[in-house]
């Protein structure tokens, strides 16, 4: 991305990177567990969250990301939003999520190819991007409280797709590399 200063991007790359990494191992260690495939690539799932974070890594990475066109990354996250439909009306606002993602990234591209946008002074929609900040600032903060320990009495989810926390914790990532990204705009 190129408004954002290379230390930040670096950070950012390696935030995301490392997310990828996490998910792509705890995608692989699911399934070699035998979890059902709709479970171990859904959305919310550490497959979905990899795919997502290795683009991001990829699209934040200072020698990469500034080479890139901006409307490669928008054909790239268009098709991974697209690829994400299905799952929007079998997984409810998880599937959602995903989908919001994908859509969001496709903005940072178009508004990365906009004029006067390598300035820092243009190519996002002040409104949008202001919505997009809230929609991420709310979904950490709920995703957060996911987190957060269990009070005493509380029923305990032992089993399933959704025991672990490192798909959330990986959402809590990406959520927050989008709010850099966005706010760099």
């Amino acid at each position: 991305m190129h408004h954002l200063p290379s230390g930040t991007a670096w950070l950012l790359t390696g935030l995301c990177a490392w997310t990828g990494v996490l998910c792509t191992l705890d995608h692989l260690r699911r399934r070699a567990a035998g979890h059902p495939r709709r479970d171990a690539d859904g959305p919310g799932s550490p497959g979905a969250e990899a795919c997502m974070a290795w683009a991001m890594a990829l699209m934040a990475l200072p020698s990469v990301g500034a080479r890139v066109h901006p409307l490669v990354w928008v054909a790239i996250f268009a098709g991974w939003g697209l690829a994400r439909l299905p799952g929007v009306a079998r997984h409810g606002w998880e599937g959602l999520g995903h989908l919001a993602g994908a859509l969001a990234m496709v903005y940072l591209g178009l508004a990365m190819s906009a004029p006067g946008s390598g300035t820092g002074h243009g190519g996002g929609l002040p409104w949008l991007t202001g919505a997009l900040l809230l929609y991420y600032a709310a979904e950490v903060l709920l995703l957060g409280l996911r987190l957060a320990p269990v009070t005493a009495g509380a029923p305990v989810e032992t089993s399933g797709p959704r025991s672990t926390g490192l798909p959330v914790a990986c959402r809590i990532c990406l959520g927050l590399a989008m709010i850099v990204m966005l706010a760099s705009l």
